[in-house]
Formats: C-alpha cells, structure tokens, sequence
C-alpha cells in the first residue's frame, strides 16, 4: 500500500494528461511505469510520451501518433533502447461500441503475461480506460470537425 501511495503523490507531481499502470518485473515483483503525453492529443500528428520506471529514477522517451482507423481510434508508441538494442512497439486500439468502450492491445519486446498482468488490477485498469475515454472524446470531435470539412 506504500507503493500505491507513493505513486499516488507522483502522479500529483507529473501532472496529466496522464495513464498508470502496474508492471509485472521479470524478478516477479510489483514495480510500476507511470507515462504522461508531453504535448496535446490530436489526430495524425505525433506526440511525446515520458515513461517513468518506479520506484527507481529511469525514465524513456517514446514517440507516439493517434490514427483514425475505420471505427476506431489507433494510439501506436514506439521505444527504441540503446541499451537492449530492442525495439518494443504497444499498440492501443479504443472504440466505442454503444455505451462501452472496448481497449485491445498489440505490444512486440514485452512479454505478453506480463504486461497483460498489469493491466489485470481492476484500479488501475480503470484509471486506464478513464484517460482513453477522455481522449477518445477529444479525438472524435477532432474527426467530426474534419469530416465536416
């Protein structure tokens, strides 16, 4: 519960727009990535994302870019580690289907329990899909205002 709260006041400090989530490390314990967009969110026009390894200090700095793709909206991130010499891409797919709003994910350079692990704990998914739901909202207003010409 510490962790939760240290992340918590973290979270305050970053600012948001903002998503956290929990990591499961390859060491089996509970660790946490937390990510905030460094510019606003617009259609086909590529942002920032500065994800923030806790608890330690390591950060990385992931492109991304929002596409309009039939009836849904694609958030791809691309990091590219020196380091590893790995390249992970995570693709976030949102769509609204009546009243819910359906999240599905494609990821390379992770291991797929893991990551779906995180994405298991209720809160946090929650918290998850509240900062899509906003974004998605923006984003369809964005796409209405282009179509309309």
């Amino acid at each position: 519960m510490k962790q939760y709260d240290d992340i918590t006041y973290e979270r305050k400090l970053l600012g948001s727009p903002a998503i956290l989530w929990p990591f499961l490390s390859q060491s089996m314990l509970w660790s946490t990535w937390f990510a905030k967009t460094e510019s606003e969110l617009a259609l086909d026009k590529e942002f920032a994302l500065l994800l923030t390894y806790f608890p330690s200090d390591n950060s990385a700095l992931w492109q991304g870019k929002i596409r309009h793709i039939k009836n849904q909206i694609m958030i791809e991130f691309s990091l590219y580690n020196l380091e590893l010499s790995l390249e992970t891409q995570v693709r976030f797919f949102v769509k609204q289907n009546n009243e819910n709003l359906i999240l599905s994910i494609q990821q390379s350079g992770f291991t797929s329990d893991s990551f779906w692990q995180g994405l298991k704990v209720r809160k946090e998914r929650k918290r998850l899909l509240s900062f899509w739901e906003k974004a998605l909202h923006k984003l369809e207003y964005q796409l209405e205002l282009k179509l309309k010409g």
